[in-house]
């Protein structure tokens, strides 16, 4: 695409400083690091939080942050709980994921 959705030139620079300017009303992604399942959530006013699934499946939230948390930022949350999988060594999260795949394969999900 030559021609951008925001137009060209200064009217391309001026439109996307506008859209930059956005806040996140609703935001929410899963995403799995080390093998914790983690959620990141937003709805307008509140903060934003983390979620962390447990071993028992429960999601409670473990950080309330003030600007979305970057993928760094996640790990250091993560590495601070206690019995998740990022607080562990190389080789525990490894057999870990080990595990994790086998049980994956022995038992597929029903879609």
């Amino acid at each position: 695409q030559v021609v951008s959705d925001f137009g060209i030139g200064p009217w391309k620079k001026k439109n996307e400083e506008f859209v930059d300017s956005f806040e996140w009303v609703y935001f929410c992604r899963q995403v799995r690091i080390n093998g914790d399942v983690t959620i990141v959530q937003r709805s307008y006013p509140n903060k934003w939080q983390v979620h962390v699934e447990d071993s028992k499946g429960e999601r409670p939230c473990v950080s309330i942050e003030e600007s979305r948390p970057s993928y760094a930022r996640l790990e250091e949350i993560l590495r601070a709980i206690p019995g998740s999988n990022s607080s562990k060594s190389l080789g525990d999260r490894l057999v870990s994921e080990w595990n994790f795949n086998i049980d994956s394969l022995q038992n597929p999900p029903d879609n």
